[in-house]
């Protein structure tokens, strides 16, 4: 359960960048990555008040961080 279910849906294969990025006020981290077909992904973590929040998506960072930014509200 947890991360290691999360991850089984969308694997990043390789990190290529990872960086602190403020998310609607808050301290997130962002990771760009290649997944499986040579395909950019990509992954954000925050935490909310009690608990974490993992988005990981299959295209470039500026998609991934319009939704996450649209979630962090």
């Amino acid at each position: 359960s947890g991360q290691a279910a999360l991850d089984a849906n969308i694997k990043i294969l390789q990190i290529k960048e990872k960086v602190p990025y403020r998310l609607a006020g808050r301290a997130a981290l962002l990771e760009v990555g290649i997944c499986e077909n040579n395909e950019v992904c990509s992954r954000i973590s925050w935490n909310e008040e009690n608990y974490g929040m993992t988005i990981t998506m299959k295209s470039p960072p500026f998609e991934l961080i319009k939704i996450a930014e649209s979630t962090a509200r």
